[in-house]
């Protein structure tokens, strides 16, 4: 009987220690500081993950890829519009 209990009590910290493991935070690649999903988490199912980098936090995403592009068209729009004018100067 005491080894059936010492069995039980070792599975069960196997299991706990398996739990444990889901409940850590992946780490932001930029920045290192705790991010929304566990590490378990399936890419799939995330925001600011990157392929061949890793998990971003939602502020270093928001600063790398939507600010970024903001002002890429921004500029994009500036030159079309120079562009314009020159056409219709001309």
């Amino acid at each position: 009987m005491n080894e059936e209990v010492k069995e039980r009590s070792k599975q069960t910290m196997i299991l706990k220690g398996a739990l444990d493991d889901k409940a850590v935070k992946d780490k932001c690649v930029s920045c290192e500081c705790d991010t929304l999903y566990d590490q378990h988490h399936h890419i799939d199912f995330r925001i600011g993950y990157v392929e061949g980098a890793g998990q971003l936090c939602l502020d270093c995403y928001d600063k790398i890829y939507v600010h970024e592009r903001q002002s890429v068209t921004i500029e994009d729009s500036t030159l079309r519009i120079a562009t314009d004018q020159t056409v219709k100067d001309v």
